[in-house]
C-alpha cells in the first residue's frame, strides 16, 4: 500500500501544489525529517504540509529521501480536480509526548503493566512516554517526529518517578528503573505476545528479534 501526503506554499494556495506518494508513511517522515533540517517547512498533520516556494522546489529539499517519492505538480487552483485518497488515520508519534500500545491486527489489545511485566490485555492498558535517546543537536525536549531507525526509551510514570521498559532473563518485558536499547522500528517486529493468559486473561509480552508481531501508538 503506497501513502500519500498534500504539500502547499505558504503564501499562495492557487499554484504549487503536490501530492507526495511514498511507498510507506514511514518515508514521508524521513523526507520531513530531512527537509526541515535545512528549510522552512511546516507539518501541519502527518499528511499535509506547508513550504516556501521561494527556497526551491520540495523534490529539492530532502535528497536522500527524495530518492523514494514521487512528487505530482497539482493543477492550478482552477483547474477544480483535486484527487482525494481513502488511507488509515496515523498518529503523530512525537519524541516526548505519551501514548497507548495496542496492536495492529487486534484494535482491542493494549499493553499494561502488571505485577512489574507488560502483558497484552483487553481489560486495561498502561500509557507510555516515548523519548528519543539521542535528540537531534543534544536537545532534549525538542518535539521531533520519530523515524524507524530512532534509538527509543519507553517509560510510564509511576508515583513520582519514570520507570522504563526493560527485559528480565527470560526475554520478558518489565517495567523497572532501567531500559533497554530499542529502536522505533523494533515495535513492528520485535515483541510477541504469545503463550498462555494469566488469571486475569493477559499474556506476557516477550523480546523476540525480528520475530515478533506489529504494534502501534495511539492518543
Amino acid at each position: 500500500m503506497v501513502y500519500h501526503a498534500f504539500l502547499r506554499t505558504k503564501d499562495n494556495c492557487e499554484v504549487y501544489r503536490y501530492v507526495l506518494t511514498a511507498p510507506s508513511p514511514e518515508v514521508v517522515d524521513e523526507w520531513w525529517r530531512e527537509a526541515s533540517q535545512k528549510f522552512d517547512v511546516k507539518r501541519l498533520s502527518p499528511d499535509f504540509y506547508i513550504f516556501d516556494i521561494d527556497k526551491g522546489k520540495p523534490h529539492t529539499y530532502a535528497p536522500e529521501a527524495t530518492r523514494k517519492i514521487i512528487f505530482t505538480l497539482l493543477n492550478d487552483i482552477e483547474g477544480r480536480v483535486v484527487p482525494t485518497f481513502n488511507q488509515p488515520v496515523r498518529t503523530d508519534v512525537v519524541s516526548g509526548n505519551s501514548y497507548y500500545i495496542r496492536s495492529k491486527t487486534d484494535h482491542e489489545l493494549y499493553w499494561l503493566e502488571s505485577g512489574g511485566f507488560i502483558t497484552a490485555s483487553k481489560r486495561g492498558r498502561t500509557r507510555f512516554t516515548v523519548r528519543l535517546v539521542d535528540p537531534p543537536n543534544g536537545e532534549r525536549n525538542a518535539r521531533t517526529v520519530l523515524l524507524d531507525t530512532d534509538e527509543i526509551s519507553l517509560g510510564a510514570q509511576r508515583g513520582k518517578g519514570m520507570k522504563y521498559i526493560g527485559v528480565d532473563d527470560d526475554t520478558a518485558l518489565t517495567l523497572g528503573g532501567h531500559t533497554i536499547n530499542m529502536h522505533y522500528s523494533d515495535l513492528k517486529r520485535s515483541f510477541l505476545a504469545e503463550g498462555l493468559p494469566d488469571e486475569g486473561g493477559d499474556i506476557r509480552i516477550t523480546k523476540e528479534d525480528d520475530q515478533g508481531e506489529e504494534w502501534e501508538l495511539v492518543r
